[in-house]
């Protein structure tokens, strides 16, 4: 039984196989992944409480800031 098992594992086209059923489940999970940022709220003020001192902060220091600025 085992040794039967063992021959089957081993054959010559499984590796072809699991390569093929790799490369379906990368190909489902890299589409699926493209969405993700589209998805993402990364706001900083959306995390925090409306009331908190950081928040306000972060509203008033938006009126200052320059879009068009890049970080340095």
């Amino acid at each position: 039984m085992q040794r039967q098992l063992a021959t089957w594992i081993t054959h010559r086209w499984i590796k072809w196989v699991v390569f093929l059923v790799a490369l379906v489940i990368l190909g489902a999970l890299g589409s699926l992944g493209s969405k993700l940022p589209g998805q993402q709220d990364n706001d900083i003020a959306s995390w925090l409480p409306g009331d908190a001192e950081s928040t306000e902060v972060i509203n008033k220091s938006q009126q200052f800031s320059n879009p068009d600025d890049i970080p340095a």
